[in-house]
């Protein structure tokens, strides 16, 4: 895994835990009617808010994982498919698929 992907997971990871920590305390705050209080007083509220918000960036972090992983496997299954092993030019299949598309591009020509 590359270095600068794994910096800008741990970016959008810190961005929402401090979304819904920030968030949920703001909402308590507004719920509880205090004026231009940020955080809460209340502890068991600031855990709570620091556990969820700590939940969701897992959840986010293993979320673009998987999709890190879905694109390298399909990059890996074309490159089996379409790519000598050898040489890293197209094999026969990739010249079948590339022929017929020319061919049904230029029909009538």
């Amino acid at each position: 895994m590359k270095k600068r992907s794994l910096f800008l997971k741990g970016l959008v990871a810190l961005a929402v835990w401090i979304v819904f920590f920030f968030g949920a305390n703001f909402i308590v705050c507004i719920i509880e009617g205090k004026e231009r209080v940020f955080i809460n007083e209340n502890l068991s509220v600031n855990i709570l808010s620091f556990f969820l918000g700590f939940f969701i960036s897992v959840i986010v972090i293993l979320f673009m994982n998987l999709i890190a992983i879905k694109r390298s496997d399909k990059k890996h299954i074309y490159e089996m498919a379409y790519i000598d092993k050898v040489t890293g030019l197209g094999n026969k299949n990739k010249f079948i698929l590339e022929t017929a598309g020319v061919l049904t591009k230029n029909k009538g020509k």
